[in-house]
């Protein structure tokens, strides 16, 4: 592993990101501090595939990218990894890095691991490779067992992930479950703190 300045006109953002919403929120802030306090880390990157042969794909790191393109800088630190076989070893590192500093949403953190899940079709097996809590990839994958109004309703943030799953366990007991019963179940849950 080494670290080299890069022009940051030889970087693109790569297709891995874990983050995917909200990216440019508080970039304001993140350049503050980068100009009061410097660069703290640097990000990571790896050569990019074609047809972008000569730049590098960002791994993580891709808001402080965008913090010294907002102050005007040419180069930033980076830290070049091998170029890996498999590009979802990008995504592993992405969601690592980003799950460990808890900034990320409901919606990119289920979109995930799932993605992991139909990689490699266990949580114990997204749990051992990445690190990540049982509890939070079972949390997480549980969303594409919902009916499609309530996941709406948590890609909107009208219910919780939690407060969805629950509604939807309780209703199972019901001998003909409503899905307006569900729907109302899982906001009143929602409420409680």
């Amino acid at each position: 592993m080494k670290i080299q300045e890069i022009k940051l006109t030889e970087l693109i953002i790569g297709k891995w990101q874990h983050r995917t919403e909200s990216v440019g929120a508080d970039i304001d802030e993140l350049a503050e501090s980068i100009k009061t306090r410097g660069l703290l880390q640097p990000i990571s990157v790896a050569e990019a595939p074609s047809p972008n042969d000569g730049k590098y794909e960002i791994i993580m790191g891709q808001r402080r990218f965008l913090a010294f393109k907002k102050l005007g800088k040419q180069t930033i630190p980076c830290i070049v990894k091998e170029k890996k076989d498999d590009e979802l070893e990008y995504l592993i590192d992405s969601v690592t890095e980003n799950i460990s500093r808890r900034d990320t949403t409901t919606k990119e953190n289920k979109e995930v691991c799932i993605k992991l899940w139909r990689r490699w079709g266990s949580v114990k097996s997204i749990c051992e490779i990445t690190g990540i809590s049982e509890y939070f990839v079972r949390k997480h994958i549980k969303w594409a067992t919902l009916p499609q109004e309530l996941k709406d309703m948590v890609d909107q943030g009208t219910v919780s992930l939690d407060a969805a799953d629950k509604a939807v366990e309780v209703q199972k007991y019901e001998d003909a479950p409503d899905i307006n019963d569900t729907i109302q179940l899982a906001k009143d849950l929602h409420k409680i703190p």
